[in-house]
């Protein structure tokens, strides 16, 4: 996903979302380094910055945020989910899988962080979310 800021009237967003590769890529089926990618994203990159700007912008403008959701989050979500629908696939998580509890409780504190406490999301937060998540797995 790429994003411009255009200038526009003051009841408009401001925001134009256009499509390309998205930066955050599944390299592999590896929970532990996709969720490292995504908070490495999300830091210390420029489109980090402005995904997280343009989040901040939705919870001002309902309009924005419906496009914003329909247009970027609802993909985003989707790559989420690869690594865990790929696990089941794989046999390595058990077909009943809440996927989608499952990526609210792996992303949801690496954006909280980021969002919200501005404390670091490094590798070690990142890797002691999937050990707990690994740890709370029937067996």
């Amino acid at each position: 996903m790429r994003f411009c800021w255009k200038p526009c009237s003051p009841s408009a967003t401001g925001v134009c979302l256009k499509s390309s590769r998205p930066r955050v890529e599944i390299p592999n089926d590896d929970l532990r380094d996709y969720l490292g990618r995504m908070a490495d994203f999300l830091t210390p990159s420029d489109p980090g910055a402005v995904c997280c700007a343009l989040i901040g912008q939705a919870q001002h403008d309902p309009a924005f945020a419906a496009a914003f959701r329909s247009r970027f989050l609802r993909a985003q979500r989707d790559r989420d989910r690869l690594p865990l629908d790929r696990a089941i696939a794989r046999g390595q998580l058990p077909p009943g899988t809440d996927v989608a509890a499952d990526v609210d409780q792996l992303v949801g504190p690496v954006c909280y962080r980021v969002l919200v406490t501005g404390e670091p999301v490094g590798r070690p937060f990142t890797d002691r979310l999937v050990d707990g998540y690994l740890r709370g797995l029937p067996r």
